[in-house]
């Protein structure tokens, strides 16, 4: 059971949670979840706020195969469309590079929705420790589908394959390399987003972001992608990235890092072509603190747009990554 409640200036979470890992005596998790969400970071000219609840279960389906179920029922706002949402600029907090004005496709995102979903996954995960892995994989195929019989305004889908391979190599060297491919779509009449011309029906708090701590670490978080004409990101519909990163020890608990991340998101669905990739190279350290796991990356972008190039990018983590 846990009960969490986080609030700042620019996010404001609040979590109830409950999971019984052998439910009724059986090899099944189950778990039910509410929440509700406040975010000012997603983009420097809209907030979203997110409030509902979640049903979730897992079970073991073959030696690291399991597989994971969730129907999840949200109410998404987005708001203060065209304000200023970040108090200290783009700079303190690696905003974006926006005005404040706003084009169609963030304009008619503006209001209220009711996103009812199913999302299944399959994941095969051979990872000798959560905390520091030396070796094994982890891949991650999922699924959701939003509105028709389930109810909601929003109809769309998505797949992701995700992947992690881990080698241990000599003098404790940790060579990793991670990607993802991921696509959705619009499958019906949505609240919005499908006669802009844009995003074949897909809200844009479903699109696809690259940028920031967890995948391209040289640009900004959600810098990746398509943006309006204000320079505003405004994601896009195909997604894919790959990290190749090569950890060593330097001191007791405490590792260094040198990582290259390549990516592109594209606004058509299905759309996996590279033509419009960034590219980054970095530094980093790992730190095995009392307090949990710390990690720290600058990454300098060696290929980029016209919106989203140098300097680099400080990204800093706290928490195990599962």
């Amino acid at each position: 059971f846990r009960i969490r409640a986080q609030y700042g200036l620019l996010r404001q979470d609040f979590v109830a949670s409950l999971t019984e890992p052998w439910f009724l005596g059986y090899k099944l998790s189950a778990g039910v979840e509410a929440y509700y969400r406040n975010a000012d970071f997603l983009s420097e000219v809209y907030a979203q706020e997110n409030a509902g609840f979640a049903l979730q279960t897992r079970q073991q389906v073959w030696r690291a195969l399991s597989l994971r179920n969730e129907y999840r029922f949200e109410r998404i706002v987005i708001y203060d469309v065209g304000d200023i949402v970040d108090p200290y600029g783009s700079s303190a907090f690696g905003g974006f590079s926006g005005n404040g004005q706003v084009g169609p496709v963030i304009q008619d995102s503006e209001g209220t929705y009711y996103k009812s979903a199913l999302t299944s996954s399959l994941v095969w995960d051979t990872r000798d420790s959560l905390f520091l892995t030396r070796k094994g994989e982890l891949v991650e195929l999922t699924g959701f589908v939003a509105g028709g019989f389930l109810g909601g305004t929003v109809q769309d889908y998505g797949i992701s394959l995700e992947a992690a391979k881990y080698v241990s190599l000599p003098w404790d060297l940790i060579f990793m390399a991670k990607g993802q491919l991921a696509v959705t779509d619009g499958w019906g009449p949505n609240q919005s987003g499908d006669d802009d011309g844009y995003g074949n029906g897909v809200p844009i708090f479903d699109r696809l972001y690259l940028g920031g701590a967890n995948n391209m670490r040289g640009f900004n978080f959600r810098e990746v992608g398509p943006v309006d004409a204000d320079d505003n990101p405004i994601g896009g519909n195909s997604l894919g990235y790959i990290t190749l990163e090569l950890t060593f020890p330097i001191i007791s608990r405490v590792r260094g890092a040198v990582f290259s991340d390549a990516g592109f998101v594209n606004a058509d669905s299905y759309d996996f072509g590279t033509s419009n990739y960034n590219v980054d190279i970095g530094i980093g350290l790992r730190l095995d603190l009392p307090i949990g796991p710390i990690r720290v990356d600058y990454g300098i972008p060696v290929v980029y747009d016209t919106w989203n190039g140098p300097p680099g990018k400080f990204n800093f983590n706290i928490g195990y990554q599962f």
